[in-house]
């Protein structure tokens, strides 16, 4: 019997081969179902790992920020100029409005000798001791062996450390240098005279240090802005306004 949808055996010795055909291929078929089935669990449960892969990420985001102050107290920090003074929140920070009254500006000080020096080579000292007198107090000593120029002094650090100054770069050695001046400044706060002494030492040494890696003459770059007294009105001793900065 003719169809527009295909062949038709049904009727005959009364089987219906349609149903016996679809039952057949329904049972070819099973094999694939069940891969198809095994196919869409695999995926299903790959999406429920990404889920709860996210959802994992975000409970470790909420603790994350469980462990940080503000979280308790419910208080930040802010600067109302940045450029001025910087804040972080710490630990034990406690709410309130904080004003930083900035009563007067630091300044360079700038210690001179008396005595002028026309040359770079010229001779600092020849020998004995020279100390520093600080507020009244002067500090031990120290012993001079032979003639010595600045320009002496920074050549004997470059020999001694130059490669290794170089390998730390500028930076490197200028946070060197600042932690020796912050250890003078405490020694000058409090300390014994051979502390003071020794802080003296050091930072002069990171001072030529640094002079050497950036390619500076200590002695020729004093001499040019001192040289002649005080760079502001060129007098020794200087006749600046004490307001000033020479």
């Amino acid at each position: 019997m003719a169809s527009t949808a295909g062949i038709s055996f049904s009727g005959f010795n009364g089987f219906d081969f349609n149903q016996i055909i679809e039952a057949i291929m329904q049972q070819e078929r099973l094999p694939l179902t069940a891969l198809q089935q095994q196919e869409q669990a695999v995926k299903d449960k790959d999406a429920a790992l990404v889920d709860l892969g996210s959802q994992v990420a975000k409970l470790e985001t909420s603790i994350n920020k469980l462990t940080l102050a503000g979280a308790f107290f419910g208080v930040k920090v802010e600067s109302s100029d940045s450029t001025v003074v910087k804040a972080a929140l710490g630990n034990s920070a406690l709410p309130g409005h904080y004003d930083v009254n900035v009563t007067s500006i630091a300044k360079a000080q700038v210690t001179t000798s008396t005595n002028g020096y026309a040359n770079t080579t010229d001779i600092v000292a020849d020998g004995g001791s020279i100390s520093f007198t600080i507020n009244g107090t002067t500090t031990t000593p120290i012993t001079l062996t032979k003639a010595t120029t600045l320009a002496e002094l920074q050549d004997l650090i470059r020999a001694t450390y130059g490669i290794k100054d170089s390998r730390r770069g500028v930076e490197g050695t200028f946070m060197w240098f600042m932690e020796e001046v912050g250890e003078l400044a405490a020694a000058l706060r409090g300390g014994t005279h051979e502390e003071r002494t020794a802080e003296f030492a050091d930072v002069l040494a990171w001072l030529a240090t640094l002079a050497n890696i950036a390619g500076v003459d200590l002695e020729a770059a004093l001499l040019a802005k001192y040289g002649g007294g005080c760079p502001g009105c060129r007098q020794t001793p200087c006749a600046c306004d004490k307001t000033e900065k020479p």
